[in-house]
């Protein structure tokens, strides 16, 4: 089954649900900010995706940008 990590608040998190419930399959949906993801899951998200840790980095957040760019 496919699982979002979701966030209301961003539009591309919004558009990719839609697109999802447009395809009709079962999809299990993750509020990652209400549910953060334990560092395992993270582990796993990174290797699946064959990406950096960095990368999953929103870095156009104020936190980012004021704390660690």
């Amino acid at each position: 089954m496919t699982t979002i990590y979701h966030n209301p608040r961003c539009r591309k998190s919004r558009e990719t649900l839609a697109i999802l419930e447009e395809q009709k399959e079962e999809f299990n949906i993750i509020k990652y900010l209400e549910t953060p993801p334990s560092e395992k899951e993270l582990t796993e998200v990174i290797k699946m995706l064959e990406i950096s840790p960095v990368e999953l980095i929103r870095k156009t957040e104020k936190l980012w940008k004021e704390n660690y760019k």
